[in-house]
């Protein structure tokens, strides 16, 4: 249940929707960094974001470097 998720997220110091958040800014970034010819607008969507420019802040937020320097640092 929803309840029993929180519930085991209460000790680690962050909470259920930053865990999915994390994972999904880690999986975009793996596949940025990947040899492949997706726009970053549609690695952007496959994880769950509608807007591209809010994708892109949150990467480089956690990432410290935009979805496009990734991209080009393969």
């Amino acid at each position: 249940s929803p309840r029993y998720v929180h519930k085991l997220f209460a000790g680690s110091g962050s909470g259920v929707s930053e865990w999915i958040r994390e994972q999904r800014m880690i999986g975009a970034f793996e596949e940025l960094s990947r040899a492949g010819g997706m726009p970053v607008a549609g690695v952007a969507e496959r994880w769950g974001y509608r807007s591209p420019a809010s994708f892109s802040r949150a990467f480089r937020q956690m990432h410290g470097r935009s979805p496009r320097e990734v991209r080009g640092t393969r």
